[in-house]
């Protein structure tokens, strides 16, 4: 995945840098480092992102997910 890739990605999915950061679990730093092509985003962010677009994750179960590993970051969800 490439930082275009992931522009599309959030623009279609309606994710803000903010609440990406959150889904991933990295800083809205880390974000736009990715989005400006300062680091290459890891396979495995790349990968969890395909899937919730290509409908294999439901927005309930990742929200669930996000709740159960970090509930004091999740509390807006």
């Amino acid at each position: 995945m490439k930082a275009n890739d992931l522009k599309r990605f959030m623009k279609k999915n309606n994710f803000s840098q903010k609440f990406l950061a959150l889904v991933v679990g990295r800083s809205p730093r880390q974000i736009r480092h990715w989005l400006h092509e300062k680091n290459e985003i890891p396979q495995a962010v790349a990968l969890l992102l395909i899937a919730y677009d290509e409908n294999q994750l439901e927005a309930k179960w990742l929200a669930k997910a996000i709740k159960k590993l970090n509930p004091q970051a999740a509390k807006g969800l």
